[in-house]
This record gives structure tokens, C-alpha cells and sequence, in this order.
């Protein structure tokens, strides 16, 4: 995990990676941020290939952001494939867009994939979440207000 101290000027950024990756991911982007002095979250969130599923994960990542920053300071989140439906899991479900102003989602499924179609839930859960029409999907696509604040 990647953390830096947040200053009183600059809301800290929680950068989420995807299925095949780490946080090892956002290693360039992590270097060009610090400079800039801007407070990092970048937690790993091991997914065993995709066995854990994706509430679990959103779970382990609510976890990571109040051991870092307490219940109070507001963050910007910004997640990476799989790590985007993982945020919207932690902003619609978990009560994350309390805390949360800019959402970034980059490359990821929010419709669900038609590459995950054949993954049966009781051996891959986290990637049988990225079905096209799963109940994960449809619980979050189905309701939207939690997201309208956000930038």
C-alpha cells in the first residue's frame, strides 16, 4: 500500500487497480502525483484471480480508506477496470459517496462483460460480479442517486 500524508490544501486520491493487476499498476501515475504533494491512497486488494467477490473487496477497500483517513476527510477515488466497479460498490452500497467528490472510472465494465458470461458464481465470484446482467450490476446500475453529487 501507497500513502502519503494529506495536507490541509489537497484532497487525498484512493487509486483502485483491476483484476490482473496491483498497485504496482500506478506506479508512473503514483511518482507524478507525489510531486505534487497530493495525499495517495493505493491499497492492494487481493482478488485470488477473481475468487473474491466484488462487495468483499469494496469492503477491504472501506477498511483501507478509514484506517488511512478516518470517517471524516473527503477523498477523490479513482478506479481502474474492475477497481471502478469496486468503487461503485463503496460509493453506492457502502456509503462512500458521502465522503467522496470526483469519481474516475477508466476501462471498466459498468454494463458487465460478455467475457464473463461462462464463469459460473461458485467458483469465480468476483468476475461472475462482472457479468453482463449480474445482480451485483443490476443492483448498482438500477440506482443512481448515490452518484448524482459527484463530480
Amino acid at each position: 500500500m501507497t500513502t502519503t500524508v494529506p495536507s490541509s490544501s489537497r484532497r487525498p486520491l484512493v487509486l483502485v487497480h483491476g483484476l490482473w493487476d496491483t498497485p504496482h499498476l500506478f506506479r508512473r501515475l503514483v511518482r507524478r502525483l507525489e510531486v505534487h504533494h497530493i495525499p495517495l491512497l493505493v491499497p492492494h486488494l487481493p482478488h485470488r484471480l477473481g475468487r473474491i467477490p466484488l462487495r468483499t473487496l469494496a469492503e477491504q477497500l472501506d477498511d483501507h480508506i478509514r484506517e488511512r483517513w478516518g470517517d471524516d476527510v473527503e477523498v477523490d477515488l479513482l478506479g481502474f477496470s474492475m477497481g471502478g466497479i469496486i468503487g461503485r460498490v463503496w460509493l453506492q452500497q457502502l456509503g462512500g459517496a458521502r465522503r467522496t467528490r470526483r469519481f474516475v472510472s477508466v476501462g471498466s465494465p459498468q454494463r458487465g462483460t460478455i467475457t464473463a458470461q461462462w464463469i459460473p458464481s461458485w467458483l469465480l465470484a468476483g468476475l461472475a460480479d462482472m457479468k453482463r446482467g449480474s445482480p451485483l450490476l443490476r443492483s448498482l446500475n438500477a440506482d443512481l442517486q448515490e452518484l448524482q453529487r459527484l463530480d
